[in-house]
């Protein structure tokens, strides 16, 4: 095929998927639950209008690109896939150089979001290190899986309370879960997407109680287990 037919044909796939659905769909309600998360030192009297409208001229720009390119080429279920499949170390790498804009533009809060988005990396690239290799399909069976599962939802529960920061910190939310979700690590059909209201429930609740670094720990421990059974486990 004419490389510039192929690229073509590539971008034509991807621009509804920028625009509608998983990219533009997924945008939205990121802005929604950021609305929905105020900082805890925000005015109280600011509008709904006004929060939103703050939301979006504080964007940080780059990190939302990447999250937002990030949404748009994952293999969701009720979208056509794109005509050249995207692995998962490229899925991963473009939602974490998201976290590196955000994290070099933060003040030291920031600094306590990093550990839950790393384990959240870890845990998505064990699987990877018990088949011997970075391009992969599903996830790997077994312990492995749950573990890194396990570490995932975690993850999640702990960077409840950083939705509130930002847009970027929203949508990264929320890509870390279609991520997660996409490439089997939760479970799926149907008792899958109620992982989705699981984290944002379990999240709400350890904001309650001030829980979340506690959980985040707790990510971490799930992750580093999940890698070190990768790595010990045989191939195969």
């Amino acid at each position: 095929m004419n490389p510039l037919a192929g690229f073509s044909d590539w971008a034509l796939a991807l621009l509804p998927r920028l625009f509608l659905y998983p990219g533009g769909l997924a945008l939205i309600g990121a802005l929604l639950l950021a609305l929905l998360l105020p900082r805890p030192n925000s005015d109280s009297a600011q509008t709904t209008l006004h929060r939103a409208l703050h939301l979006v001229a504080h964007a940080n720009i780059p990190a939302l690109a990447c999250v937002w390119a990030a949404l748009s080429i994952l293999p969701l279920p009720g979208v056509s896939p794109l005509p050249f499949p995207v692995d998962r170390f490229s899925i991963l790498a473009i939602t974490a150089m998201s976290l590196l804009f955000d994290f070099t533009a933060k003040s030291e809060r920031n600094r306590s979001e990093l550990w839950p988005n790393v384990a959240i990396v870890l845990a998505l690239m064990s699987p990877v290190a018990a088949q011997r290799g970075l391009v992969t399909g599903p996830a790997a069976e077994g312990v492995i899986g749950y573990l890194a599962g396990a570490a995932v939802l975690a993850g999640l529960v702990g960077l409840f309370d950083s939705m509130g920061e930002g847009w970027s910190q929203a949508a990264r939310w929320l890509a870390w879960w279609g991520v997660a979700f996409a490439l089997s690590m939760l479970p799926a059909g149907v008792w899958g997407l109620l992982t989705l209201p699981l984290a944002l429930g379990l999240g709400w609740g350890a904001r309650r109680l001030a829980w979340s670094r506690y959980v985040a720990l707790l990510a971490w421990l799930l992750a580093t287990s999940a890698l070190l059974t990768a790595l010990l486990l045989p191939p195969g």
